[in-house]
């Protein structure tokens, strides 16, 4: 748990006295990262594509504007994999 917040991963637990407290959030973000990680997504490139979802954005689109049009549709099947992810 330590080593996803310290990457920005996963928030900090709501804290009571010295225990934190996990919600369901955490969990389905961690089932989330699980599933990410298994599909071969660095922490790296997790931590660069949660913030953009959570915002809303499509993370498709920012990358395949950033890169050539190759680069661009490996990136767009990577979301269809990060949406899919998140889905299940």
């Amino acid at each position: 748990m330590r080593v996803y917040q310290d990457r920005g991963l996963l928030p900090p637990p709501r804290k009571q006295g010295r225990t934190g407290w996990y919600s369901d959030a955490h969990l389905a973000r961690l089932r989330l990262i699980g599933r990410m990680l298994e599909r071969g997504y660095t922490f790296a490139t997790i931590g660069e594509l949660l913030p953009a979802w959570q915002r809303g954005w499509k993370v498709d689109a920012i990358f395949a504007a950033a890169m050539d049009r190759e680069v661009g549709n490996a990136i767009v099947r990577a979301a269809a994999r990060l949406d899919a992810a998140h889905r299940e």
